[in-house]
């Protein structure tokens, strides 16, 4: 059970960072200019694999230490 909600911390976290970014782009000037600020969903994809294999393993851990 620890592990499916640690393994959920990632899409969830991964889609907060989605919005942000999305949010945090725009255009600044004309032509080279228009399209400026991070791609929402590299930025999405990445947060949630790096928060999921952070949180699993880190309950994998958790689990193995609390064992007697």
């Amino acid at each position: 059970r620890v592990a499916l909600e640690a393994a959920l911390a990632g899409p969830a976290a991964g889609l907060v960072w989605l919005l942000l970014a999305g949010l945090s782009g725009g255009p600044v000037g004309g032509e080279r200019l228009a399209d400026v600020g991070p791609g929402p969903w590299a930025v999405g994809l990445a947060v949630s694999v790096a928060v999921a294999a952070g949180a699993v393993l880190s309950a994998a851990l958790h689990q193995h230490r609390a064992r007697p």
